[in-house]
């Protein structure tokens, strides 16, 4: 999914459980991108918790920023 700002794009994932109340929210280091938190998919699956991950600009598939 992508959220578009006035900067451009940021890409992110949410893998939702029904009836969950909690979300967790990740975020990436310096290189790295959404991809990195896929382990943690099958916990929150288990502990019922939704899963939120995101690349931070001018990483994975969000915006480069071009100045």
């Amino acid at each position: 999914m992508r959220l578009t700002t006035p900067d451009g794009e940021i890409f992110y994932q949410i893998d939702r459980i029904k009836n969950s109340q909690k979300t967790l929210v990740c975020l990436h280091g310096f290189g790295g991108d959404s991809s990195v938190w896929e382990f943690l998919k099958k916990t929150c699956k288990q502990k019922k918790l939704n899963l939120l991950t995101i690349d931070l600009p001018g990483h994975g598939y969000s915006f480069r920023l071009n100045k």
